[in-house]
């Protein structure tokens, strides 16, 4: 018998001491069951890869979650496996998986998610002239005219049931889809020049300007898959042209002058401070920007969090020991390098500059032979599994 998940998003409404069966209108409920003998964990994550609800399910249990008035984007993971679903009010969707992972649906909010997997198959189908480098070593008019292409096949495969599909969800797949065109044309001068070695590339005259009509206001654009790195490009382009001033300062300060929605600054801003808060020399002054433009509480505890880590590692303070097993499945401290100048380089199997510099990394290696510097290669973000399997080959 196969193994099969049923998902059922039922319309309600808040209220109180309902039974599990008192159902009214504006609202979903979420009911996740095995009818098997099979045990999984099942999660609900939002856009923000908050888990809503995770439960292991055995048997014949129920996973019930609520989701209150909030249309948007979530995830559905179970075992390995993940899946992009959309959720709005009203929705009344069935969501079968069957022994082979394979998803269908049934019900309001079918044809806006069996897009989702159609739009997923796709991209997989595009390779690596979606998910590689490579296209970023074409010429200008193949690389253009490539992503004109990838963007037509996106829209009108959204075009296919525009008549039936939801308004609002159209409009974030189209512009996302115009989204994924535009940052990849913006990207184009800095990865073009990387990928063939070609360094102070810059494109010509008549390329394209991909951030002409860039829009700070509409808050609908933050539902979007690709708009913050869309627009996470443009700060990033306009912050390299100001070679005086530290990087992340310049571009975290034109977000506070530019951007008119305090919801997309603070996503842009939340965006830097999670992730790049190392990068500047001027952590205090960034930071300070960054509470002005951020009042999400738990977002700003996660910056607060980057932030005082790492003010104990600013110049001059000792660094904090840390340990982690080798390659030959030994433990390693910071410690056991005591006396000696450490080169940390941090790097993953998936990232394509990573593996580029290895070749250098190794020469810088060769010409300190003997002398009192250790190199230490960190592999983050990847499996056992994966990172030895990449040093085997």
């Amino acid at each position: 018998m196969n193994k099969l998940l049923t998902l059922f998003l039922l319309p309600l409404v808040i209220c109180v001491n309902c039974s599990e069966n008192e159902l009214v209108i504006n609202d979903a409920k979420i009911v996740v069951v095995f009818d098997d003998n099979r045990t999984e964990v099942v999660e609900l994550l939002n856009s923000s890869r908050d888990v809503l609800k995770s439960r292991e399910l055995e048997k014949q249990e129920k996973f019930i979650h609520y989701i209150y008035n909030e249309e948007g984007y979530y995830d559905l993971t179970f075992g390995d496996d993940k899946q992009r679903i959309f959720l709005k009010p009203g929705f009344n969707l069935q969501v079968s998986v069957d022994s082979a992972n394979v998803l269908s649906y049934t019900g309001k909010g079918a044809i806006e998610n069996q897009f989702l997997i159609r739009k997923a198959e796709t991209y997989q189908s595009f390779g690596d002239l979606f998910y590689g480098m490579d296209y970023y070593k074409r010429d200008e008019d193949s690389f253009l005219h490539l992503v004109d292409s990838l963007q037509g096949i996106m829209d009108q495969l959204l075009a296919e049931n525009s008549a039936e599909i939801d308004s609002n969800f159209f409009f974030y797949e189209s512009k996302s889809a115009e989204f994924e065109k535009l940052n990849k044309i913006g990207n184009y001068e800095l990865f073009h020049g990387f990928v063939l070695g070609m360094q102070g590339f810059q494109v010509s005259t008549d390329f394209p300007n991909p951030f002409l009509s860039i829009d700070f206001k509409d808050n609908r654009q933050l539902k979007a898959e690709n708009y913050i790195s869309y627009a996470d490009t443009y700060f990033r382009t306009e912050a390299s042209k100001d070679e005086e001033t530290d990087f992340i300062l310049t571009y975290v300060s034109r977000v506070k002058k530019e951007v008119e929605s305090a919801e997309i600054a603070e996503a842009l801003a939340y965006k830097i401070g999670a992730d790049n808060l190392n990068y500047t020399d001027e952590l205090d002054v960034v930071y300070d920007i960054l509470k002005e433009l951020i009042s999400d509480p738990d977002n700003m505890a996660d910056v607060d969090a980057k932030y005082f880590k790492l003010k104990k590692v600013e110049k001059g303070n000792p660094s904090p020991d840390f340990a982690m097993k080798n390659a030959e499945g030994n433990i390693v401290s910071l410690a056991d390098f005591h006396g000696r100048l450490v080169y940390i380089d941090l790097w993953a199997t998936w990232c394509k500059p990573c593996i580029a510099e290895m070749p250098h990394l190794k020469l810088t290696e060769e010409y300190f032979h003997g002398k009192n510097v250790a190199f230490v290669s960190i592999c983050t973000r990847d499996t056992e599994t994966e990172w030895r399997n990449f040093l085997d080959d």
